[in-house]
């Protein structure tokens, strides 16, 4: 996967992490998704992945049973999309908020 460039290495990593949390290799999932909040974090080129990245955290926070923690993370991605004004990913970190 390192060998794409920047963008799509994100974006497939997230897609793998998300297999990793169906698969419930949570700390897998956990060590890829910290990994990419960092680098979007660090990259400006990639902080548009970052609240995609900080949503799946919270999901497998959730799954993992780390109410508080996926909330956090949650929240996070709802401050970033609420910024970006994009109401089905906005709509989507509620949902999840009132889901924990």
């Amino acid at each position: 996967l390192k060998k794409l460039p920047a963008v799509y290495y994100v974006q497939q990593s997230i897609r793998l992490f998300d297999v990793w949390e169906r698969a419930r290799c949570y700390e897998k999932a956990i060590d890829g998704l910290s990994e990419m909040i960092d680098l979007c974090t660090e990259e400006e080129s990639l902080h548009f992945y970052l609240d995609v990245a900080l949503q799946h955290l919270g999901k497998v926070q959730y799954s993992m049973g780390n109410i508080e923690t996926a909330l956090k993370s949650f929240q996070k991605a709802l401050d970033l999309r609420i910024k970006k004004k994009d109401q089905d990913l906005i709509d989507s970190s509620k949902t999840a908020i009132e889901i924990c």
